[in-house]
């Protein structure tokens, strides 16, 4: 996610030190990452194994989700591949 804004990251924190138990971006109705979550959370987060992600710890406390709306679409801009990343440029016209 390399184009994600500073101030989306900050914007993230400030939401948890102010009682937020996880915050999830949202950009156009598109969920997006940074996803923050609160120490809480840290167990379960470190018995994820594998490439399974966080998905199930966000459905299992769903009522603790906090969604924070951001004029940053770089929230969604995921780069997983070269082809990813070729997509990316070419529709930033680099």
């Amino acid at each position: 996610m390399p184009f994600i804004q500073p101030q989306t990251i900050l914007r993230v924190a400030e939401e948890l030190v102010a009682g937020a138990g996880i915050v999830v971006p949202v950009y156009q109705q598109q969920r997006g990452h940074p996803v923050g979550f609160h120490q809480r959370y840290l167990p379960e987060l470190e018995a994820l194994q594998g490439d399974e992600g966080a998905r199930s710890v966000l459905q299992r406390h769903g009522l603790d989700i906090r969604k924070l709306e951001s004029q940053d679409p770089g929230i969604v801009a995921d780069i997983d591949t070269v082809d990813d990343a070729q997509r990316l440029l070419t529709a930033l016209g680099s």
